[in-house]
């Protein structure tokens, strides 16, 4: 994370699949989990991604007017998520890796 330039991104509205909902209603842990990785996210912390695409991600989210969309990938036991913010930081979504 390039945190000399980029800090944060800016989430707009946060929104999650029905099969994100679900579990995080039913398991505290792993909402506490999905709450920390969007504060990962928004901080410019890629997670579990390759190196190359974080940097990719970091460029991106230093210009955002150029349109581009920003993910993350975050694991955590056979649930992973991915996080996705569109390319105008007006919706940020999370999924689980299979819905994407």
């Amino acid at each position: 994370m390039d945190t000399a330039v980029q800090k944060s991104i800016n989430l707009g509205r946060v929104v999650s699949t029905l099969g994100v909902n679900l579990v995080t209603a039913k398991d505290a842990e792993y909402s506490r989990f999905v709450y920390n990785s969007l504060r990962r996210h928004r901080k410019c912390d890629w997670g579990d991604l390759p190196e190359e695409t974080k940097k990719l991600n970091t460029e991106f989210a230093k210009h955002p007017e150029e349109g581009r969309t920003v993910v993350s990938l975050y694991k955590y036991k056979d649930l992973d998520i991915f996080i996705v913010t569109d390319f105008r930081q007006e919706v940020t979504t999370i999924m689980f890796t299979n819905e994407y």
